[in-house]
């Protein structure tokens, strides 16, 4: 269950009264990177025409809380987005510059998942309402991790699913059992505009994923470009995805590595090891 913090004082006076947090996440290495030499991400330029972009990036705080720049915030404003999901993050009110500059652009909405000692959150931020009402939560046990790596919301006419896959070490067959409990779980929102992204820790080949497939779950991922790079250059791989219902249709899909003025993944000096998954959706 989740519960409901005081008012959202680090937002400006006109977004307090919009604005909910709920209370704070884990991480661990991304399995099986990919060598070197697939295609690097191109620019994405915003369509604002497009009725909802929702974006999500794994920060990789694994259970620390860190700085998060104002640049950072900017980069994300500048890829128009309507709703941002924000994984392996863990919440401080050390933030407030961060989700001031996204209120003062319009994302207002804030939800926060469960604090777990020593695991890290998902936050969604959004220009519309964000309601937990009724939500799913991720009861499917097996480590500490899953509770706080889920956050489920109703926002402008989809339900929307936060989610960072926990790596589960040494704990038997625990990455299939987490994705029958999510076909499980969900399958009452395969019949209306539901939408699931994050970082999956798993390619979009993964056997786990294309069971999915058949319960009639979609799965999106950009033709091109990786989403994870490790810190060494070495290797890199995508496991940043989303999974739409089939009400739901997707335009494009991209991962961006970094715009003009502040570097998301991929550089020395980047802010995270991941780079943002853009998603346009039509209802």
């Amino acid at each position: 269950a989740r519960r409901v913090l005081s008012p959202a004082d680090h937002l400006p006076n006109r977004a307090r009264s919009r604005c909910a947090r709920l209370g704070p996440f884990r991480r661990r290495h991304p399995p099986q990177a990919r060598p070197l030499g697939m295609r690097p991400p191109k620019t994405y330029r915003p369509a604002r025409s497009d009725p909802m972009r929702l974006l999500t990036w794994n920060v990789g705080y694994q259970t620390r809380v860190r700085a998060m720049p104002t640049e950072a915030a900017r980069a994300l404003v500048g890829l128009s987005p309507d709703l941002v999901v924000l994984n392996e993050y863990v919440y401080s009110a050390e933030h407030e510059d961060f989700f001031r500059l996204l209120a003062e652009q319009g994302l207002t909405h804030l939800l926060v998942s469960d604090h777990v000692v020593g695991q890290n959150q998902v936050a969604i931020v959004s220009r519309h309402k964000l309601d937990a009402t009724g939500a799913i939560a991720c009861d499917a046990g097996l480590s500490e991790a899953t509770r706080p790596n889920w956050l489920h919301v109703k926002t402008n006419g989809f339900d929307v699913i936060g989610l960072r896959r926990p790596m589960f070490n040494r704990i038997p067959r625990a990455v299939s059992r987490y994705w029958d409990w999510f076909g499980s779980a969900t399958s009452s929102l395969l019949d209306g505009r539901t939408v699931a992204l994050g970082d999956f820790n798993a390619p979009g080949n993964a056997a786990v994923l294309k069971r999915l497939a058949t319960l009639g779950w979609r799965l999106v991922t950009p033709d091109e470009g990786w989403s994870y790079r490790t810190r060494s250059g070495r290797g890199e791989s995508a496991i940043d995805h989303a999974l739409v219902s089939p009400l739901v249709r997707v335009d494009r899909a991209a991962y961006v590595a970094n715009t003009r003025d502040f570097s998301f993944a991929g550089a020395a000096g980047s802010y995270s090891d991941h780079a943002v998954l853009v998603v346009d959706l039509h209802k």
